[in-house]
């Protein structure tokens, strides 16, 4: 594991104490643990384009699919 700096707004921060002292658990846990599943979410969010249909292939029809049932423009 490798150590980085972090800058984060004083409220985050508080909210952050508050949440590790409440659970017993360390901030660096804390956060390692959210930017883990946030990095997992997005994983799973992406199309996986390899090994679609039973012939390999993902065609414009399959990502027009994918498009209208996980594309959420902000």
């Amino acid at each position: 594991m490798k150590k980085t700096t972090l800058y984060l707004d004083e409220a985050v921060l508080a909210e952050i104490k508050s949440v590790s002292r409440s659970e017993g658990r360390s901030e660096a846990s804390l956060l390692r643990n959210a930017i883990n599943d946030y990095l997992e979410r997005r994983r799973a969010s992406l199309p996986s384009i390899f090994g679609k249909g039973s012939g390999g292939k993902f065609d414009a029809a399959d990502s027009e699919d994918w498009l209208h049932e996980n594309w959420k423009p902000r």
